[in-house]
């Protein structure tokens, strides 16, 4: 009896021992990958697909959502964009070319697109989101189990041993040799947002530590409104556009990316779009001669002016502000206008030059306050910062 149970005690030492090098592999198959070849790009593929389920007038007051809010339920869009690993935890996605059904100049739940690229070898998943179950730093926070070890592969299942919304549960086919996650799927819930997943990482050198292709479903749900969303990107696509085309709004060069054919639901989505474009393109063309510089002015008039040159930026305020005017019977009318210069160097590093400039009319004075503030450390909001000025006595002293 003492010893099948022996027998048994050493199966199980054995067993727990060999799960324990999996994990290993893991963790460790980061640092065994060359980083010669670090700077590293590729074209990526994106469609998604918006569906509300419930809203109320609260969405209008989402950032973001304002779209989802005043439109039609159904949304659906793609995307074409080169994908740059400039360093570890450091890169940049370029868009290059997109269609979608609705508008060509606003973005929904931007956020989502940061679940595209996640970093699964890295601390964090998603730039200090969610804590990844497969690196070293995390492995207390999560429970593993190995089973299905066959052909060279393993499935490893995970779970936090705590319930928080940086921690995620699912699980990943891993390479037992090298530790090189094949597949992983992942869930979990945070800012309100619901996701699930699924990641098929790459095969050789540098690119295994990237995902090939990625598809995640969630949901966002508050105070009554239901949004679902679903997102798929493909990398290492073979098309290469020059880098001139920038978010370039194309339906017909974007039918020639296409990595693969669209849904009859998505040629419903898009036909229904058209349908609407062209009758609201031809009712515009009917008073395009009396009224279009009318519109153009009052844009000009209402709406604040941004345009973007390479890591460059410039904003500048509407030239009829009604928070930039005043008037009192002592210092008679004031008017103000601010512009704003900017350029990052990096995801770190940025420059930027602001500017506010106003005038008196009844005193006959000119004020002007520059502060030039340069960022060394956008994360932790370091920065510093210089100010030129004679001072901003146009508000009112008492506010």
């Amino acid at each position: 009896m003492l010893g099948v149970m022996s027998i048994i005690s050493s199966i199980v030492f054995s067993q727990s021992q060999k799960d324990s090098v999996i994990l290993q592999h893991v963790f460790n198959y980061s640092n065994h990958v060359s980083d010669s070849t670090v700077h590293t790009s590729s074209q990526v593929y994106l469609k998604y697909n918006f569906h509300t389920v419930r809203k109320n007038p609260i969405l209008m007051f989402v950032p973001t959502m304002c779209v989802l809010a005043n439109g039609r339920r159904n949304y659906f869009g793609e995307g074409y964009a080169k994908f740059s690993k400039l360093s570890a935890n450091n890169y940049e996605v370029i868009p290059q070319v997109r269609y979608n059904t609705y508008s060509s100049s606003l973005k929904n739940m931007p956020i989502l697109l940061e679940y595209l690229t996640p970093d699964i070898y890295d601390v964090s998943i998603l730039k200090g989101r969610l804590l990844s179950p497969f690196h070293r730093y995390n492995h207390l926070y999560y429970k593993y189990k190995i089973n299905n070890v066959k052909g060279g592969k393993a499935k490893i299942d995970f779970r936090p041993r705590i319930k928080n919304t940086q921690l995620v549960n699912g699980w990943a086919y891993v390479d037992c040799n090298t530790g090189r996650i094949i597949r992983t799927f992942i869930n979990g819930e945070y800012d309100m947002i619901k996701f699930q997943f699924s990641i098929e990482q790459g095969e050789k050198g540098y690119k295994s530590l990237l995902p090939k292709k990625c598809e995640m479903v969630s949901q966002f749900k508050f105070l009554g409104n239901k949004i679902n969303a679903s997102y798929e990107a493909d990398y290492d696509c073979p098309e290469t556009l020059n880098d001139t085309i920038l978010n370039k709004v194309s339906k017909e060069l974007m039918s020639k990316l296409r990595v693969d054919s669209l849904s009859k639901e998505e040629k419903r989505e898009y036909s229904e779009y058209d349908s609407i474009v062209s009758a609201l393109s031809d009712t515009i063309a009917k008073r395009k001669n009396k009224s279009n510089w009318v519109l153009g002015l009052g844009n000009d008039l209402v709406n604040r002016y941004n345009t973007n040159i390479g890591n460059a930026s410039i904003c500048l305020s509407p030239l009829f502000n009604p928070f930039y005017m005043g008037y009192s019977q002592s210092k008679g009318l004031a008017y103000k206008f601010d512009t704003k210069v900017g350029y990052n160097f990096n995801q770190k590093r940025s420059i930027s030059l602001n500017v506010s400039l106003g005038y008196n009319i009844k005193i006959r004075q000119f004020y002007y306050t520059i502060p030039l503030q340069f960022t060394y450390n956008k994360r932790r909001d370091g920065y510093i910062r210089v100010t030129y000025g004679n001072g901003n006595r146009i508000s009112n002293a008492s506010v």
